[in-house]
């Protein structure tokens, strides 16, 4: 049964409502830079957007091209816990996950598991070497999208209940304990960039 490429209509509700608080929690990283120049908000909230759906649309696909069903649904609670979140140093950066229906191997599920993060960790290092070779203020723009991405990365490898790091840590642990210190690796970069 082919998957690939559908969208439900619930689904995009779903999609469009945690977009909405992710870019918001986003925003609470980098206000000062938005203050200083609101321009600025023409590259950030794209930057959130790809970051959060790039994410969330790898687990998506893969799964599909795995011939399982997939669609993304927010969590009440998650989505809460996530617009608190803005007024908090500590982001949680989880309104929602993709719904996997279908038996898949443990190596299936493990790299579904994988890909959203691994997408963060890619796009957030884009991001963190764009910085080093930009102007302060964007460069400041840009390390806000980085620690974005290594927060994302991080909370979703936890290996607790839906997380995806459960299936990466069933799967491989190596893989898993790997990808958890490269975004922590990044997380810290982007808040110390000086450390490189």
């Amino acid at each position: 049964m082919k998957y690939a490429g559908v969208f439900s209509k619930t689904e995009t509700r779903h999609v469009l409502l945690a977009t909405s608080v992710m870019v918001l929690v986003g925003l609470s990283l980098v206000l000062s830079v938005v203050f200083a120049e609101p321009l600025l908000l023409l590259l950030l909230v794209p930057g959130f957007v790809v970051s959060f759906l790039g994410h969330e649309l790898a687990h998506k696909f893969v799964a599909q091209r795995n011939g399982l069903w997939a669609e993304f649904r927010t969590s009440m609670y998650g989505l809460m816990l996530t617009a608190i979140s803005a007024m908090l140093p500590f982001k949680f950066l989880a309104p929602g996950q993709v719904t996997i229906q279908g038996s898949g191997s443990k190596q299936v599920m493990g790299v579904i598991g994988l890909v959203g993060p691994g997408f963060n960790l890619v796009f957030g290092a884009a991001f963190f070497v764009v910085a080093k070779f930009s102007s302060p203020l964007l460069g400041s723009a840009f390390f806000g999208l980085t620690i974005f991405n290594g927060w994302l990365a991080i909370i979703n490898l936890i290996p607790f209940g839906s997380f995806d790091g459960t299936n990466v840590y069933n799967w491989d642990k190596t893989r898993w304990a790997i990808s958890l210190v490269a975004a922590a690796l990044l997380l810290i970069l982007g808040f110390y960039p000086r450390l490189i």
